[in-house]
């Protein structure tokens, strides 16, 4: 009884590597680097750096709700009449008084206005974000290259199983 031709067993083809968590911390510092992206954008149109938000001289009208003692929002009105709202702590309420004339800026999409030492517009806050932004890419050059390193080992590995030699009998067969 003849024994038919085998290769020599190479072992099992080399797994994919895991870069399921790699790739949903490159995916969520992606999402969080273009939110903040986004915010910092709206940030410089309201610090005038940017066009988007002209300034504009409003009232304060009246309290709109009270978020807490020191906090609310009241509604601004434009000098045609247009209505907008703007988030003040108590002490800013008291520096510019009820229907008195204040220069803000606003955002026309949200109707929302903003006086300069808000801490939106902060320096804090500027400061900060960009600190996160430079995190959150920080965040997605690890993990991409992270995928990277471990694709590129995984290929090497399944190359290498690819060119090993077949088996003596093999060879003396062809």
């Amino acid at each position: 009884m003849s024994i038919p031709y085998r290769e020599r067993w190479r072992g099992p083809r080399p797994q994919r590597p895991g870069i399921t968590l790699a790739a949903l911390v490159f995916l969520g510092s992606a999402a969080l680097c273009g939110f903040t992206s986004h915010k910092l954008a709206v940030m410089s149109r309201l610090r005038g750096w940017t066009p988007g938000a002209p300034q504009r001289v409003m009232t304060v009208e009246h309290i709109l709700r009270r978020f807490n003692a020191s906090m609310g929002e009241y509604q601004l009105v434009d000098a045609h009449g247009g209505t907008w709202k703007m988030q003040l702590t108590a002490e800013q309420l008291d520096r510019i008084g009820y229907h008195q004339p204040v220069a803000v800026r606003c955002l026309e999409d949200e109707r929302e206005c903003f006086v300069p030492d808000s801490v939106y517009i902060s320096d804090g806050n500027f400061g900060f974000d960009h600190a996160l932004r430079a995190l959150e890419s920080l965040g997605m050059l690890a993990s991409g290259l992270r995928i990277g390193w471990r694709l590129r080992a995984w290929r090497r590995e399944v190359r290498a199983w690819e060119k090993q030699a077949p088996s003596p009998v093999a060879q003396r067969l062809n």
